[in-house]
This record gives structure tokens, C-alpha cells and sequence, in this order.
């Protein structure tokens, strides 16, 4: 089993954001709570909680590594994709001035990338690299985009159909693979 559990809500409205690092709504010790309650008798099956280094996902793995006493890890392989220059823009200001490339982007969305950013195919790498080094009974605690690449990889959905897919913040996802000892 690999548990997987999205960051709390952002205050960045509007904002195109990834990577950029944007405050959340509540604090991470209220995060961290949350995700140890939706974990419940699962709690005493983590063996380890894999986190990005964004501190939206990092300050509450490290509350949490330390409340269940198991090793945090921090991977950059699971961080969310990468939007380039649009980055910590406002997707109005990306249509406003980048109207025609933001079109294009969005029309093929699974094989284009953002200037200077990523594709699905980099982040489908990157994920299946860091799930390489997991075992069962990790928790990750993430980003949406790299949620949705663990529903194709593990659970061979199409990007359509993870894309379609709510990813709840602070909410577990669980994962079966039979290959994860």
C-alpha cells in the first residue's frame, strides 16, 4: 500500500502556481492533523512520509513524520509540474499577454509544455522514478499533479480520466501495487 495525501488549500486564487511556493489556508499543524485523522487505523502502517520540498507539503510531513516517529523524505521527483515562466503569474495575465500559447497549451495539454516548464511525460518520469525507491506502508504528502500520475501509473487510468478526478486536499488516497514490498 502507498498512502497519498494532497497539501491543504493554497491562498493563491487565480494564480498559476506548481511550483511556486504559495502559503495555505490553514497552518501545517492543522494539516498535519487533519491527514493523521483521515489515515486512522492506517497510522500504524506508515514507514515512511515522502514530502516535495514545497513548504505547502513539507512543514506538515514533518509534523507528521515526527508525531507517527518514522523518516521524513523530501524528493524533488515528487514535486508538482512545472509551469515554467508562468509561473506566480495570474492565469488572466497569461491570457491577457500569452493568449495565443496559452491556447495552444491547453489544447495539448498532455504532450506541450509551458515555456520553460514540464510536460506529462516529464512528470510521469519523475514520479515512476521516485516510486521506484518506495516501499509499502510510505505516505506521501503532495501535490494533485503527482496524485494524478500515481492514478495512471498504478491505476492505469488515462490522463483524461485523472485529470476528471477530484484529488481532495488532506484526503487519503490509497494505493495498491502489488510490486511495492
Amino acid at each position: 500500500m502507498l498512502f497519498a495525501a494532497r497539501h491543504a488549500p493554497v491562498a493563491a486564487k487565480g494564480v498559476c502556481y506548481g511550483r511556486h511556493d504559495v502559503p495555505t489556508i490553514i497552518g501545517p499543524e492543522v494539516a498535519a492533523r487533519t491527514i493523521l485523522g483521515a489515515l486512522g487505523d492506517y497510522q500504524d502502517r506508515v514507514t515512511a512520509v515522502w514530502t516535495s520540498p514545497a513548504e505547502r507539503c513539507r512543514l506538515p510531513a514533518e509534523q507528521i513524520a515526527r508525531s507517527l516517529a518514522t523518516p521524513l523524505r523530501v524528493s524533488n521527483d515528487i514535486q508538482e509540474i512545472h509551469y515554467g515562466a508562468w509561473e506566480g503569474q495570474t492565469w488572466e495575465t497569461l491570457e491577457r499577454e500569452h493568449g495565443d500559447r496559452l491556447k495552444h497549451w491547453m489544447e495539448a495539454w498532455q504532450t506541450e509544455a509551458p515555456p520553460g516548464g514540464e510536460n506529462l511525460g516529464d512528470l510521469d518520469r519523475r514520479v515512476r522514478r521516485w516510486l521506484a525507491g518506495t516501499v509499502s506502508g510510505d505516505l506521501l504528502v503532495g501535490h494533485a499533479g503527482v496524485i494524478r500520475a500515481l492514478s495512471v501509473i498504478l491505476r492505469d487510468l488515462s490522463w483524461e480520466e485523472a485529470m476528471a478526478r477530484k484529488i481532495e486536499h488532506l484526503e487519503i488516497d490509497i494505493f495498491e501495487r502489488s510490486t511495492l514490498s
